[in-house]
């Protein structure tokens, strides 16, 4: 029986993500005995048997070259092996943000804590706060709500950030804003004392 040149038989894309475990047999007819594969995507190996594995590192797409043999010859043929990167995890709320109290016509401030909120893939979260009361505004860059209140309100504050990855989470608390306390009347002058006389106008 004579043995002919082998060829590539299995499919010629294939996909996996980084971080995650990668498996491709490299398969071949009729009856090939040696294996190879070249410029593999960083982290995968071929072993001997035409088995591609092991972790990817890197995301993108990578033209492979694959080859079998025998002792009649060679062929080779084009991979391509498509690396996902990892999915994004959106941010969470970490903290409950405790509610505030303000005075009309006192300075207002108020930091909130930058643990608040919590991102599994440590992107740059872009904060924003909506809803404040009026005379207060929000600083992004040091999550800070200042000002001084101009009006008697208790509005929900939602406090928002954005992972650049399109996921948004936001959360809520209430600033109320109270009437300054009421001051007594105070004497502001002396009643001078009074003199007359009798049946005198």
């Amino acid at each position: 029986l004579q043995i002919g040149i082998p060829h590539i038989t299995s499919t010629l894309s294939t996909s996996g993500t980084v971080g995650s475990p990668f498996s491709y047999q490299i398969l071949g007819a009729p009856t090939p005995t040696t294996f190879s594969a070249s410029g593999l995507p960083p982290g995968l190996i071929c072993d001997g048997v035409g088995l591609i594995s092991g972790i990817p590192t890197a995301s993108g797409t990578t033209n492979v070259t694959l080859s079998v043999g025998n002792a009649v010859g060679s062929s080779s043929v084009t991979l391509a092996i498509l690396i996902n990167p990892v999915a994004n995890v959106a941010p969470v709320v970490a903290v409950t943000i405790p509610n505030q109290t303000g005075i009309v016509g006192t300075t207002f401030g108020y930091i909130i804590t930058a643990g608040t909120f919590t991102d599994g893939d440590s992107d740059v979260l872009t904060w924003s706060a909506s809803n404040l009361p009026t005379g207060l505004s929000f600083e992004a860059a040091t999550h800070t709500i200042s000002g001084v209140p101009t009006t008697v309100s208790a509005p929900m504050v939602t406090v928002s950030v954005n992972d650049g990855n399109g996921h948004t989470v936001s959360t809520t608390f209430t600033i109320t804003i109270s009437p300054p306390a009421n001051v007594a009347p105070v004497v502001a002058a002396t009643i001078p004392n009074q003199t007359g006389i009798v049946n005198t106008a």
